[in-house]
């Protein structure tokens, strides 16, 4: 056997290339051995991920098939309209499905793919319901959902679904139909107002009271105030001056362009000392998204100083909507406060801002009341009357005393102090 000292190693493997080359080959095996194994594992999790939803439709064919074939399911797992049981669909909604009935499972897919039919799909759907021999209530149970997808699609079929019902003697379902009404007012003024006065004109309507017609009438003025602003303000003024302010204030309003074309109208048709109380009405409905989003609603519309007046008096009273709900109210959340009443209401911000916190804690059910007080005193460090002095004799007011009985001593002014200690 040859010496291996004698080996000659080609020149280029000379031992530094060697110390090189070797472990460079190393690191690309390496690397091309992860990505073929990154490969395989793509490949694997893709046919899980096949055979996990063979498994998920296998699993929905069984229990529509267990629970009585309730909803029959294609081959991509969707709901057939023409072949759902109305009558268990009724059952399970009402919480009251048997053994053989509607699973949950099958209920919430329901629901969610009735939004993705077309509007044919669900009128034939609200058909068989009304061809079925269900009572007005289980009808409604049943036909609800169907209607308020069909109220976005086709406002105009879910007018007229309605209008039969009523004319065949089976009571008209009002459900959405609100909505459906302001729908097609946007889209086709002309249809929507022949539709409510041939409702007000058989008597349809009436029946139900004032506070539905005010409804639809409101409904359709504000579809109205978005298609034909001329026409809203004609139909508003063909109602008494005397009711006008009420019709506005009842409607039900769903985005910011809703409240600037109220505010509009009222400005065109209400007494000016009307507008204040009916900008109020309307704009602290939306207060529910913050103070900030309420601020730029009334920048928006032009609120005048007597508006905002109104509105932050009315947030005083009714303020839950717009401070936090999930956790107690803190110095900041009082500053910010402040702040936003001084914006409406310069002069009066000390005193709405203590008035608002104290409904917080004895009118809206608030816990906490002793962790808000000490939040007011941490906003008022100086005890000079900012907010804890208006809060204590907001609470003197109404015969109330403060949790915590320190807080008067942290008012700075000894005459103040006296005046907040003696008997109301």
């Amino acid at each position: 056997m040859r010496d291996l000292r004698e080996l000659k190693f080609p020149v280029f493997l000379t031992p530094v290339r060697q110390l090189v080359l070797l472990p460079l080959a190393a690191l690309i095996f390496v690397g091309v051995w992860r990505v073929r194994q990154g490969e395989e594992l793509r490949a694997l999790r893709k046919e899980m991920s096949r055979d996990e939803a063979e498994l998920t439709l296998r699993s929905t064919r069984a229990e529509s098939a267990r629970h009585g074939a309730t909803a029959a399911v294609d081959g991509a797992g969707r709901t057939d309209p023409a072949k759902v049981d109305w009558r268990k669909v009724c059952e399970a909604w009402s919480g009251r499905a048997s053994s053989d009935g509607m699973s949950d499972m099958e209920s919430a897919r329901l629901r969610s793919q009735m939004l993705e039919w077309s509007a044919a799909q669900l009128i034939a759907a609200l058909e068989q319901i009304d061809g079925s021999d269900f009572d007005s209530m289980n009808r409604q149970k049943a036909a609800g959902p169907l209607i308020a997808a069909l109220v976005e699609k086709d406002p105009a079929a879910a007018l007229a679904r309605s209008e039969r019902l009523a004319v065949a003697g089976k009571g008209q379902d009002y459900s959405y139909l609100d909505q459906a009404l302001k729908g097609l007012a946007g889209r086709d003024p002309g249809a929507a107002i022949a539709w409510l006065d041939r409702q007000n004109a058989a008597g349809l309507i009436s029946p139900a009271g004032q506070e539905v017609s005010r409804m639809f009438e409101g409904a359709l003025i504000i579809g109205l105030a978005q298609s034909d602003p001329a026409a809203a303000a004609r139909r508003l003024e063909s109602s008494p001056p005397e009711r006008r302010a009420e019709l506005l204030g009842s409607m039900r309003l769903s985005s910011p362009e809703d409240v600037a074309s109220v505010v509009r109208l009222a400005r065109d048709s209400l007494k000016p000392e009307e507008v204040p109380g009916l900008v109020a009405s309307v704009t602290t409905e939306m207060l529910s998204s913050g103070l900030a989003p309420t601020s730029a609603l009334l920048d928006r519309i032009g609120a005048t100083p007597e508006e905002r007046l109104a509105v932050a008096e009315k947030f005083s009273k009714s303020p839950l909507e717009g401070l936090p709900q999930v956790r107690d109210l803190n110095a900041e959340d009082l500053r910010g406060l402040h702040d936003w009443m001084k914006t409406q209401a310069p002069g009066k911000e000390d005193d709405l801002t203590a008035m608002t916190m104290l409904r917080a804690v004895f009118y809206g059910g608030r816990p906490g009341g002793a962790r808000i007080e000490q939040a007011i005193l941490k906003s008022d460090p100086d005890g000079g009357g900012h907010l804890l002095v208006p809060f204590l004799k907001a609470m003197k007011a109404i015969h109330q005393q403060p949790t915590d009985g320190s807080l008067i001593d942290h008012v700075a002014d000894p005459g103040v102090r006296q005046e907040l200690s003696a008997p109301p």
